[in-house]
């Protein structure tokens, strides 16, 4: 199970390296028995949050202001958002997410901490064949990070263009890490322009504010190479010896949409804004390749069989509105940037960028 533990560290430090060397295989075994129906239930509840606050980050950030820059203007621009999960998103109860081969071995211990929750380990597990627990199978739930939020980082580039639109680019190459690492990737574009002006460039002007109106899409890549094998060759299944597990890997895309209107007004090098919006964001990641999965013990050792692509999960897990409230600060060719937004999860995103004119 260590293996997401490790995969939502890697975001939450902001793309800093694993402190081990490799992803402790042996845990990662331990997640993968009875079922990969099972499998994939336990990791969706344990990283939930994560879906979601990360889904937030990628969507935010895109703009603080209700002006669009002038032909040839331009910013570079650094941010980051830091999602605050609720107490309720920082457990989930076993028992009632529909497990078919796996049960907690004390009736009394059945709450789990999900990826935000407390760094304490969960309930112990162990499977269940023919109504009757299996000796020899138990295994503990990870325990959680307790982080201070769900953070996800934004890097992107701005230049505004004629009759008053703006567009911007987010764009990270693929960056090989090697085994310590694995592989990540980021492209995105979003589109902004002010209504009024595309009315009436003396009717925009006349307002007391500033209005724009903005659409953004993000996709973000991860993939980690794997080795998992079973925990006694003797007791691989006679006809799966020479199984191939080369092919294993961790692979998950994150993509999201947001559309909004802001509204903002300057005040000397100070600009309050505030924004509402709509979002969505879609997770989708898995265990990729063949693995062996514990179905059993014969007395000696665990037995196993083989899965391909044993966890799988394409999922919505943002689709909301949100408000947000924040300013920018323009200093020249430096601008900060912060806001505070309510959503799914409330969140706070802050920036830095650098850039001439507005």
């Amino acid at each position: 199970m260590r293996i997401f533990t490790k995969l939502s560290a890697l975001f939450l430090v902001g793309g800093m390296t694993f402190s081990n060397a490799t992803f402790a295989q042996d845990e990662i075994g331990e997640l993968l028995v009875g079922s990969k129906d099972d499998a994939t239930l336990l990791t969706k509840a344990y990283l939930e949050p994560f879906f979601k606050g990360f889904g937030l980050g990628l969507n935010s950030g895109w703009t603080n202001t209700g002006t669009t820059k002038k032909l040839g203007r331009f910013e570079i621009r650094v941010g980051a958002t830091g999602a605050l999960v609720p107490n309720s998103a920082k457990s989930f109860d076993v028992t009632k997410l529909g497990l078919t081969s796996l049960r907690p071995t004390s009736s009394s211990n059945v709450i789990a901490p999900t990826v935000a929750g407390e760094e304490v380990d969960g309930p112990e597990m162990v499977l269940y064949k023919d109504g009757s627990p299996v000796e020899g199978t138990e295994f503990k739930l990870p325990q959680g990070l307790n982080p201070p939020a769900i953070p996800a980082p934004q890097l992107q580039a701005s230049i505004g263009l004629i009759k008053g639109f703006e567009v911007t680019a987010r764009y990270v190459p693929e960056i090989d890490g090697g085994d310590d690492f694995g592989k990540i990737s980021m492209v995105g574009g979003s589109v902004k322009f002010q209504p009024l002006r595309l009315i009436s460039k003396k009717l925009n002007k006349a307002m007391p504010f500033d209005l724009a109106v903005a659409l953004g899409y993000s996709k973000l890549k991860y993939s980690y190479n794997l080795d998992v094998q079973p925990e006694d060759a003797i007791a691989k299944n006679p006809t799966d010896v020479t199984k191939d597990f080369s092919n294993q890997k961790f692979e998950a895309t994150f993509s999201g949409i947001n559309a909004e209107a802001i509204v903002s007004k300057k005040l000397l090098f100070f600009v309050p804004f505030v924004s509402v919006g709509y979002m969505t964001s879609t997770t989708d990641l898995g265990l990729r390749g063949n693995y062996p999965v514990t179905t059993g013990f014969n007395g000696v050792s665990k037995t196993y069989e083989v899965y391909t692509n044993p966890v799988s999960i394409d999922q919505k897990y943002v689709n909301n509105l949100r408000a947000s409230a924040g300013f920018g600060i323009n200093l020249f060719l430096l601008h900060i940037y912060g806001s505070y937004n309510v959503s799914t999860y409330n969140y706070v995103n802050v920036g830095l960028g650098i850039g001439f004119g507005k």
